[in-house]
């Protein structure tokens, strides 16, 4: 053998060498992650409630800030629904052979049977609660367009699982993200997705291992430039439900479905809301539940939360607002209006402040005695301002105030000084004076008697509530 070959044969033995070595002495890197427990999680969770006949499932979801509650029950071949948004509240009775409404929104309610209409906007309203009934159909369906998505790539789940906590129930949070991006045309035709709609959904689910019950479901997804976010919080369910379903006997023909259309013209004031942010969105909820003598609107206003209840006072005059009140300064105002409106000095005493109380004891007395409520500060509050009474060597005088500028109070209700365009009637407001157009004057004095209020309002409504089924882990 020479020794060419004696190489060739010892290169060849070193090699082996070092394949035994990195085939099992070698440290390996770690294999890829398994994603199995989650998908299981997943799959456990699209079959929760199949074969369910009878069952009360409650829950809340959320859609870019706007909340709606829905109580779900199923009992004796009967289902009952309860959707609740900050506007109205609603039933729903689907029975075996009517379905009837029940709506209340203001101081309207009424109960009609809705089996015969024929409108289409209304059909589909219906189909879109129906389908957040468990329907052992849809799971099999949505199982299977499941499969389908992870199969091809369109469904991909994290392996990473984190323990967590929803009110108080121990659940185990997966992500996964749904991306259609790559769909072919017969696919997206396949499953009803337009081509025009979001593509894309980031999704993180917290499920009971056991029982594959889904306490918080959200998804995150951007459309036209815009991030949007919805949210799924269980709130209670129950398998052997002791409730029963009673439908109402006094039907009015026809009066749920007109509560019904009123309401959806003020959801739609109420949604463009939403649209806003800051200081113009808290506004706009203000505004919106003064024009409908709504308090539970307020609960949206943010920071103007107590002065748009305040601003209610006057024309509600229920004690009961005062209590709700968080900041000393409006829990006063508050009581200044009940004591003014009512006419009843008692209610003074609740007043911290010793130059509100004193000014309270005036404008609760009697119109036809001495003492009258002071317009200028009246005004200021109807404007929905913040209202002071200051001092100096002169006396006391109030001060109306709203994103950080002021004005007398006098002056205000004169036009001399303004906080908004709308303190000048046809001009605009321009470092605190009102600028005149040549066309026309502009002031900011006011008109109208202080002691009159806005007439009331009667619209009904309704809401426009869009399905995300319930049995639906992907929304």
């Amino acid at each position: 053998m020479d020794v060419k070959e004696k190489l060739l044969i010892t290169a060849f033995i070193a090699l082996v060498a070092v394949a035994v070595y990195l085939a099992f002495i070698a440290p390996q890197p770690p294999p890829p992650p398994d994603s199995g427990p989650a998908e299981g999680l997943l799959a456990k969770a699209v079959e929760v409630g199949k074969g369910q006949n009878e069952y009360f499932f409650s829950f809340r979801e959320t859609s870019d800030g706007y909340s709606a509650e829905y109580d779900l029950l199923a009992k004796n071949g009967q289902k009952m629904m309860e959707v609740r948004n900050p506007l109205a509240t609603k039933q729903l009775y689907f029975l075996s052979n009517d379905i009837v409404l029940c709506a209340q929104f203001m101081n309207v309610q009424g109960c009609s049977s809705v089996i015969n209409n024929t409108d289409a906007a209304f059909q589909n309203y219906l189909l879109s609660l129906q389908s957040r009934f468990f329907d052992n159909t849809s799971m099999d369906t949505e199982k299977e367009d499941m499969d389908y998505f992870i199969q091809h790539g369109y469904l991909t789940i994290s392996p990473e699982i984190a323990d967590k906590s929803v009110n108080g129930h121990a659940c185990s949070e997966i992500s996964y993200a749904m991306d259609f991006t790559n769909m072919t045309s017969g696919e997206l035709y396949r499953f009803g997705i337009s081509p025009d709609s979001p593509q894309r959904f980031d999704w993180k689910l917290c499920i009971d291992n056991s029982t594959g019950l889904v306490y918080s479901k959200h998804f995150s997804y951007s459309y036209q430039g815009k991030e949007h976010q919805w949210e799924f919080i269980l709130l209670g369910a129950d398998w052997n439900p002791a409730q029963q379903i009673a439908p109402p006997e006094n039907l009015t023909e026809g009066l749920a479905y007109e509560i019904l259309v009123e309401e959806m013209e003020w959801q739609a004031e109420l949604r463009s809301c939403y649209d806003e942010t800051g200081d113009t969105r808290d506004k706009c909820f203000s505004d919106l539940a003064l024009e409908l003598k709504m308090r539970s609107i307020c609960e949206l206003a943010g920071a103007k939360r107590d002065q748009c209840i305040v601003r209610l006072v006057p024309m509600l005059l229920d004690d009961s607002l005062c209590t709700l009140i968080n900041n000393a300064t409006f829990k006063d105002d508050c009581y200044v209006e009940l004591a003014g409106g009512n006419k009843e000095s008692s209610y003074c005493s609740m007043i911290a402040d010793a130059t509100k109380r004193e000014f309270c004891m005036n404008i609760s007395v009697p119109t036809n005695q001495t003492g009258i409520p002071n317009p200028a500060a009246v005004n200021c509050e109807n404007k929905g301002y913040a209202y002071e009474i200051r001092s100096n060597e002169a006396g006391e005088y109030g001060v109306c105030s709203y994103g950080g500028r002021e004005c007398e109070e006098w002056a205000l209700y004169r036009g001399e000084c303004c906080l908004l365009a709308e303190d000048c009637s046809g001009g605009v407001c321009t470092n605190g004076i009102c600028i005149v157009p040549e066309t026309g004057n502009a002031t900011g004095g006011n008109s109208t008697d202080p002691g009159q209020f806005m007439q009331y309002i009667d619209p009904f409504g309704e809401d426009n509530e869009t399905g995300n089924t319930t049995n639906s882990s992907g929304g």
